[in-house]
């Protein structure tokens, strides 16, 4: 079993992520691809072109695919029809850094997410590029 200590994302294909999104949080759903909130493993970070959640520590990753979402606030601000995005960067197992060997996202990124409607504080972008897989 692996344990996750931190990930670090870039803006990926977002027009404007520091205007358009807010408080990005990064779940956890195991083996299962079903986003759910139950299990947050990290929040209040700040988008920008890059971010970084520190101080993880989720234990327990079995191998095959693990599940990680990456969600964002939309503020009452964000301009309509503009996209929010994201990719891995890195990401550090048992206190070693591994960086994405292959882009993380597709070229037309299907699962970006245009700002369609405003609510304060609304989720809007849950963006699994793919599962984390660990051997």
């Amino acid at each position: 079993k692996k344990t996750v200590n931190s990930m670090i994302f870039g803006k990926g294909d977002s027009d404007n992520l520091t205007a358009d999104a807010i408080n990005a949080k990064l779940y956890y759903t195991g083996s299962s691809s079903t986003f759910s909130t139950a299990t947050l493993v990290a929040g209040g970070v700040s988008p920008g072109n890059t971010f970084t959640f520190s101080s993880i520590n989720l234990a327990g990753l079995g191998e095959g695919d693990n599940w990680f979402w990456l969600t964002y606030d939309i503020p009452a601000g964000a301009t309509l029809d503009n996209y929010v995005d994201a990719e891995l960067i890195s990401l550090k197992f048992d206190r070693s850094r591994y960086r994405q060997s292959e882009n993380s996202r597709t070229p037309t990124h299907p699962r970006a997410r245009t700002i369609s409607v405003l609510r304060a504080a609304a989720v809007e972008s849950e963006n699994p590029a793919r599962p984390l897989r660990t051997h």
